[in-house]
């Protein structure tokens, strides 16, 4: 979506280049890359940043077995899948790769410039980059790097199995801590449409990792799971302070600003408002393009002038920073967010120029629980490795549990609201006296005696006793432990 609402600025500024002082075409677009490149996650000293190395490793490894897609990605990778013999020889084929995940892992960003003309040719021509560009008077902005990164966090699922299956314990984990790490740093991207991707990739890598902590289990020694719980998966700090709010979409919003008032007036130029925000809707919603014309020449006329719409752009994304880094309580969340509250048709431009980033908050609730709650897996883990099976709960195990495998900072379910104001309640878990039913989108599954339990009451915010995984928007519970994965793949449901 940000790739289209860019497209609609620049098509502006190319369309439009005399009336009112606005930049041509590639002007507009090196202002709008200049801008974006200013970012702490974009500046540095090269040997700060992780891109070359990734992307250098990236150019020089061969291709998988089949193209990374909806049915093979790192998702579906395991060693038990049918295709294995040659995703493992692909993956040990590639060690180049490996070591510059590992290497990347030691850097403090990505640091990937926006714009192809900043990246080695090399790199454009093979997609690494974030193209803006305009072809044919048709402005594009493209996010190419996914593919190489949904490839290269493949290639890394892939080569952490083998290393385990081939009994290097240390190299598989030593791969997989930096793996996350790298997403992690992903994870700092400045548009939405990247952090969305980015922090569903590292969600989904967390559950790899609980995957392989239960396969694997008996191969890790305590201390390995209790670094893990303690110091590397801590590390990822999914919170407020250190996992931004995406800045580049109010960029955008303001240069398409720019391309549609008058500047020495203010007001709405209405050829503009039509030529603009008909386009960007019948991209949003394509079965309102009728009519979208004359509506959006009606809106010019009763539009808010371009001072008060920045005003109101500045209002809305200072409310969105203060959700995003208030204090874990729900409070303010509750209340009708300044995008909720404005005017539709006096901030029509504003509304439909930006994402409106609140799903966003949901997708990084998500994350924070992967985060946290893999951590005290690997510290469960790391339990029952040390005295033969798992605590019976958190209060009774208490001293063996917290401080000597898992910290409490961390047990801290982002759904699990307290009564008292600004504290967040733990994670819910139990060790299970008696055979148990888990349902897992309509799947039966049952957790032995003696096997631990633990779960996140999810969005709805409600303790259902871990008695139904939900699935992304679900109403259920948040299943940690046992992971999923691979209940379903011992019941014979999953590949």
């Amino acid at each position: 979506m940000m790739r289209r609402i860019l497209m609609m600025v620049l098509v502006a500024g190319g369309f439009f280049l005399a009336p009112g002082g606005l930049m041509a075409d590639e002007e507009s677009a090196q202002k709008l890359v200049e801008e974006l490149n200013k970012d702490g996650t974009i500046r540095g000293d090269a040997s700060a940043k992780a891109w070359k190395v990734l992307f250098d490793a990236y150019l020089a490894m061969s291709s998988p077995p089949q193209p990374v897609s909806s049915t093979f990605n790192q998702g579906s990778i395991w060693p038990g899948m049918s295709e294995w013999g040659d995703v493992s020889k692909w993956a040990s084929s590639n060690s180049g790769m490996a070591e510059a995940i590992i290497r990347s892992a030691d850097r403090t960003i990505i640091g990937l410039p926006y714009g192809a003309e900043n990246v080695p040719n090399s790199y454009s021509e093979a997609g690494l980059s974030v193209d803006i560009l305009i072809d044919g008077g048709q402005p594009v902005v493209e996010f190419n790097y996914f593919k190489a990164l949904d490839t290269i966090a493949a290639f890394a699922t892939a080569e952490i199995y083998r290393r385990f299956e081939i009994g290097d314990v240390d190299g598989a984990l030593s791969l997989l801590n930096s793996k996350l790490f790298v997403l992690r740093m992903f994870c700092d991207r400045q548009f939405m449409e990247e952090k969305t991707h980015t922090f569903e990739l590292l969600t989904e890598s967390l559950a790899n990792a609980r995957d392989m902590y239960w396969t694997y289990m008996d191969q890790i020694s305590p201390d390995q799971f209790r670094e893990i719980s303690l110091r590397q998966l801590p590390y990822l700090r999914p919170d407020r302070a250190r996992l931004l709010i995406p800045e580049a979409d109010r960029y955008v919003a303001e240069a398409i600003m720019e391309q549609v008032f008058d500047k020495e007036t203010g007001d709405p130029i209405p050829d503009r408002f039509v030529e603009v925000f008909t386009r960007l809707q019948s991209e949003k919603e394509p079965l309102t393009r009728l009519g979208a014309a004359a509506r959006w020449r009606a809106i010019a006329g009763r539009h808010a002038s371009m001072d008060a719409s920045k005003e109101r752009l500045t209002l809305i994304y200072d409310d969105w920073w203060r959700r995003w880094r208030a204090r874990d309580y729900g409070y303010i969340i509750s209340l009708a967010s300044e995008f909720e509250k404005a005017n539709g048709m006096r901030y029509a431009a504003v509304l439909l120029s930006i994402e409106n980033i609140q799903e966003l908050f949901e997708i990084r609730n998500r994350l924070r629980v992967a985060v946290y709650g893999t951590a005290i897996s690997a510290g469960l883990c790391g339990f029952h490795r040390r005295y033969g099976e798992y605590p019976v709960d958190q209060s009774i195990s208490a001293q063996r549990l917290y401080g000597s495998e898992i910290t409490r900072q961390i047990d801290k379910d982002p759904y699990n609201f307290l009564d008292k104001p600004e504290v967040l309640g733990p994670f819910h878990y139990r060790k299970i006296k008696n055979k148990t039913l888990l349902m897992v989108a309509g799947d039966r599954l049952w957790l032995e005696p003696g096997s631990a339990l633990l779960y996140s009451v999810g969005s709805d915010e409600q303790d259902d006793r871990g008695e139904e995984h939900a699935e992304l928007g679900d109403d259920a519970d948040i299943i940690l432990w046992p992971p999923i994965k691979a209940l379903l793949r011992k019941n014979g449901v999953l590949e």
